[in-house]
Order: C-alpha cells, then sequence, then structure tokens
C-alpha cells in the first residue's frame, strides 16, 4: 500500500504540469488557460521579432486543428507569451511548457488555430510540385537592402506528405501566389513614363502647385496654397535651425521665387529679394515639373503589430530654369512623401493590388492615367487624413539641391521640412538618420570629442545598425560631460560622401552610412546624388549594381531596390487576411523596411 500511495506522489505532479496527450504522432490537447493581461505590442511594427523557422503539424481537435510552432532567436522575446494582431482577432503564442507548447523557455512559441486544412495541403501540395521554382525563389532574398544568398536546406524536410500523415513539417515563408506574381515596376513601383509625366493630368492634378494647395486645405486650416509655400520658401531662402543644426541659407532659390511672383502678376522692378513675401504668388506659377509617380507600400510596418503605418505615395519634381523651363543641370528635386491613409490589412491589400492593376493598361494610355489617378487619390487629395495636420496625409516634403546653394556654399543638400501643427505651414524639420555633420569623420567640420560620441552610440546599437532597423535619436550621451548632447542634424551634406567612424567594425559602419541620406545617395552606392535624375533616370542602386565595400573592397555589396520593393509587393497582395495561419505566418516573418530611402 506505502508503495502505491508513493507511486501516486511520483506521477500525479507530473501529470498536472503536462496538459498534453499524444494520440499516436498527433498531439490532442487539453486546455490551459494563458494570462488574461497579454497585448499587442504596437511598438513593434517597424521592429518586430522575426521567426527564424515555422513549423505546422495537423491535430486531432475540431476547434484548433493546426499546431504551429515559430523558433525565435534566443532573446528575441523575453516574455513566455508573445501577442500578435490579425484580422480575426489577436492570438497569443506561449513559450511556457503548457498547453500546445512543449518545452518552456527553448525558444519555440506555440499556439493552435483552427484552418482550413483542406486547402492548407492543396497549397502545400502545389508548392511541392513547384518545389525547383520554390527553391530558386528562397535561394536568394534581402538583407537589409542587399542582395544575399539564403539558408534553405530546411527544405529538405518540407513534406506535404508527411504532414498529410500527421508529420511536424517546416513550412517555407512564401506561398504559391508568391510564385505566380509578376510586379511591374514601370507600371507599378516607379512611373517615369514620358505619357505621365508630361500629360495633362502632370499640369493639373498631379502638378506642385495643385497638390501644394491640397496640402495647405484652406478651408479646414485656412491656410491658402500660396501661404504654405512662401512658409518654404523662406525656410530655404533663410538660416534655419532644427535641433541646434543650422542648415543655411540657400538664396539661389530666389531666381524660382522672382520667376513666379512674376508670372503671378507682379511687374519686374517691383520687388526684390528681401520683400517678394509682400506680392501674390501663385503656387501653379512656381516652376516644378512631375518627374515620378512612386509606389513605397514596402515601407508599411507588420501588421501583426498594428495598422499605424501602411507605407506611402511620392511625388517627385524637378525643378525648372525659369529663363528655358528645362530642367535645372545637374538637377534639383522636391519630393513630396504621403503616408497611405489606410488602416485595415484588407484596405492595404486592396489598394496594392490597384497598384498591381496598372500593368493591364497601356503604360501611359488614358485608362492607365485613370486607374492611377484613382490610387493617388486615396494620399494626395485634401483632408485625405482628416485626424492629421491639415488633415493631409503627407508624411514630409524633402528638397535634393546643390543650384541654389549660391557661391558662398555650393555643395549638394538634402532637407526635410513637415507640417506644423500650429502654424499650418511648412517648418525645417531634422533629417531622418543623419546625424549633425561634425559628428562625421569624413566631413571638413568633425572634432575627436564629437567622433568618439558617434562612434559611442553605434557600438551600443551595433546589433540594431547590423539589422537596419537602428533610429538616429535627437541626443546621445557626451562621453565627457555624460550629458545629452544633439544629435540628429537638419540636413545631409553629400560632399561628405559616406559616414565614417574609427573603432567601429566595417560591416556595421557600412549599415550605419547606408542608412544616412549621405551615405545612400553617394559612395556607398555608386550614385552621384539623385536616385530618379533629370529626364527621369534610375540610379543603379534602383536597377541593379554591384559595390566594393568603401573600406574593405574584397567585399562586394549587390543592390537592386526595384526587385527589393517588389518582394515587399508580392507579400502584401499574397496576405490572406483572412485565414489565420496564413495571416499569422507573414507576421511571423515578414520584416518591415526601416530605411527611409
Amino acid at each position: 500500500m506505502l508503495a502505491f500511495v508513493l507511486l501516486l506522489l511520483t506521477v500525479l505532479p507530473f501529470a498536472c504540469q503536462n496538459d498534453k496527450l499524444r494520440h499516436g504522432d498527433v498531439p490532442v490537447i487539453r486546455g490551459s488557460e494563458l494570462p488574461q493581461d497579454i497585448k499587442v505590442d504596437p511598438s513593434l511594427e517597424m521592429n518586430p521579432p522575426l521567426a527564424k523557422a515555422v513549423s505546422i503539424q495537423k491535430l486531432k481537435d475540431k476547434e484548433n486543428n493546426l499546431l504551429i510552432v515559430a523558433e525565435f532567436n534566443k532573446g528575441a522575446i523575453r516574455s513566455k507569451y508573445h501577442a500578435i494582431q490579425l484580422s480575426t482577432g489577436n492570438v497569443t503564442l506561449r513559450d511556457d511548457g503548457r498547453g500546445v507548447d512543449e518545452v518552456a523557455d527553448d525558444g519555440k512559441f506555440s499556439i493552435a488555430l483552427h484552418e482550413d486544412l483542406d486547402a492548407l495541403q492543396r497549397e502545400l501540395d502545389e508548392l511541392n510540385k513547384n518545389r525547383g521554382k520554390l527553391e530558386k525563389e528562397l535561394s536568394t532574398g534581402f538583407k537589409g537592402r542587399e542582395i544575399v544568398a539564403r539558408d534553405i536546406s530546411f527544405l529538405k524536410d518540407f513534406d506535404p506528405d508527411g504532414f498529410r500523415d500527421g508529420k511536424r513539417i517546416p513550412v517555407p515563408t512564401i506561398s504559391l501566389c508568391h510564385l505566380l506574381l509578376d510586379v511591374s515596376s514601370e507600371h507599378s513601383l516607379m512611373v517615369v513614363h514620358s505619357n505621365v509625366i508630361h500629360s495633362a493630368e502632370a499640369n493639373s492634378v498631379w502638378s506642385f502647385g495643385t497638390l501644394i494647395t491640397a496640402i495647405a486645405n484652406t478651408p479646414v486650416t485656412g491656410v491658402t496654397g500660396e501661404d504654405l509655400l512662401k512658409s518654404w520658401l523662406l525656410a530655404m531662402q533663410h538660416d534655419a535651425t532644427a535641433n541646434t543644426d543650422v542648415a543655411h541659407a540657400r538664396p539661389d532659390i530666389y531666381q524660382l521665387i522672382k520667376f513666379a511672383v512674376i508670372a503671378s502678376g507682379s511687374p519686374e522692378g517691383s520687388f526684390d529679394a528681401t520683400n517678394w513675401q509682400t506680392k501674390p504668388l501663385d503656387p501653379s506659377h512656381f516652376p516644378m515639373q512631375l518627374s515620378a509617380i512612386v509606389n513605397r507600400l514596402d515601407l508599411r510596418g507588420n501588421m501583426g503589430y498594428g495598422m499605424t503605418n501602411s507605407g506611402e505615395g511620392r511625388f517627385i519634381f524637378i525643378a525648372l530654369n525659369p529663363e528655358t523651363l528645362d530642367p535645372i543641370l545637374p538637377g534639383t528635386t522636391i519630393i513630396l512623401e504621403y503616408g497611405i491613409p489606410l488602416h485595415t490589412c484588407a484596405q492595404v491589400k486592396a489598394f496594392g493590388q490597384k497598384w498591381y492593376d496598372l500593368k493591364t493598361q497601356t503604360l501611359g494610355s488614358p485608362a492607365y492615367k485613370t486607374a492611377l489617378k484613382a490610387i493617388t487619390d486615396v494620399f494626395a487629395t485634401a483632408n485625405a487624413a482628416p485626424t492629421r495636420t491639415n488633415g493631409s496625409a503627407l508624411n514630409q516634403m524633402r528638397t535634393n539641391d546643390i543650384v541654389f546653394s549660391g557661391n558662398t556654399d555650393d555643395k549638394w543638400e538634402m532637407r526635410e521640412f513637415k507640417l506644423d501643427s500650429l502654424t499650418h505651414k511648412f517648418i525645417l524639420s531634422t533629417t531622418a538618420q543623419e546625424p549633425i555633420e561634425k559628428y562625421n569623420e569624413a566631413s571638413a567640420v568633425d572634432t575627436p570629442p564629437d567622433v568618439n560620441n558617434l562612434v559611442a552610440w553605434i557600438n551600443a546599437n551595433e546589433a540594431d545598425v547590423l539589422a537596419d532597423k537602428h533610429r538616429v535619436p535627437l541626443t546621445v550621451e557626451d562621453q565627457v560631460t555624460h550629458l545629452p548632447v544633439p544629435f540628429l542634424g537638419a540636413k545631409a551634406r553629400s560632399e561628405n560622401n559616406r559616414w565614417t567612424a574609427p573603432g567601429v567594425a566595417l560591416e556595421t559602419r557600412h549599415h550605419f552610412s547606408l542608412n544616412t541620406c549621405t551615405g545612400c545617395h553617394r559612395f556607398e552606392t555608386g550614385t552621384s546624388f539623385l536616385h530618379v535624375g533629370v529626364s527621369s533616370g534610375l540610379s543603379a542602386f534602383l536597377t541593379g549594381i554591384d559595390i566594393p565595400d568603401l573600406m574593405n573592397p574584397p567585399v562586394i555589396h549587390h543592390f537592386n531596390d526595384l526587385e527589393f520593393r517588389k518582394g515587399k509587393m508580392e507579400d502584401l497582395l499574397c496576405t490572406t487576411c483572412t485565414r489565420p495561419f496564413m495571416t499569422l505566418l507573414q507576421a511571423l516573418t515578414f520584416e518591415p523596411n526601416a530605411m527611409v530611402h
């Protein structure tokens, strides 16, 4: 009798801890309550933990019939539970050794969901029939923005027949849908066809003046398109400051101002560079020519953690010579960058489908332009985003110029302007990912203490920098005083060509520099300055180029950014939004594009 009691004391605790029974090769799950306070973390939308492998297995459970196991690198998720947002509701994966999870704290997070197993089996079988295409598609990919070879050894265990029989198998991160799509860059990603950029629409609904007027949104703000345009021109014409960094005057912009003021009705000689702002200036007369309409849905976040960032749509304009109305050489561009004001999976996918479907129309034809206008109207019209400043979906306006600098500062420079919520006008902003120039050892104005501050910040954030997930902050800790000092700059000076920092690993330096405007528009990508230039020519960074590393030439960096953007479009178009497993798989594996370019 005593032996029997001891046996019970040994067996019962184990049985209570193990919530799983096994039925042949297929787990049968008993209920195990999850904590009630597990919430989706919206801060992960642009920087989610990514599963390095995902496996699936059938369950003999009518309600939750599919086991999903996602394996993460150690420390990627610091809790035993991880919540993800699906269109059908939030779900929680667990690594606590209970419920469907087999071993606690092993980095393998598990969940059981209901899925159409017949449909899933058909899709797995079709992928297997197209294994050659699948292997080719998966064998190369992108790490950040660079083309790299990928390990596809897991495919040897991809066994749809085994899944049918109850075996746990790894699943590819792409579906059959990806293999069938063919995104057209010229139709759907980077629209530069002459029948579009020189069309009647380019001089009306897509003109710089029309878009500026829509951004002003006078009925809501009381600010006219003229007021808004003048606020930007004055900020360019005079010194302006952001985060203590001075962006010096670009005086030669007055030549364009003068042309527009005269065209707006003021006689030459009735004003000068000091008082032009007292005269009428019709935005439609400001000499800008449409150069490209750009789909940047690749900039969207991971839908598993929120839908605040659905990517961007952009208009690129090139400044014209007031005397000839030809593009000013070597080229000056102004880019209007709009957030996509759609915030559900179904809305964003349908929007992406409209971009994709442009390929069904002859490029530049009337039908094509009608369809394209319906797309741009989503983000570019007045009051497109009623809850945002001015009711505008504009995220920022960027300028890339050399010709406005005048003789005092004849350098290529990039700046960023945003709408001020109080005045509803443009103000100079910091330039994303670009520290103040004095921190750059490659510049002529660096100082050792400032460079040391850069080195310390990069090394402290090396993992994020290598993953292209870092965010250059407004301030950093000074290594001498240990007080915060301004870090993020008001402009990017491309004559520096790259960013260097002694004491930073070479690969880390490359990734940091590539993420700056200076590096991306110059030596890190082999670009002369503009990625979309005069006559809408595209840089090799966009179309494909191999570049030796600046500090370690045997290392070659492979770029083809339009191919990168195609892949992100395919991911969106292949999102189901309704099937829990397929939506979860994308949330577990979709890596947002954290770079701003």
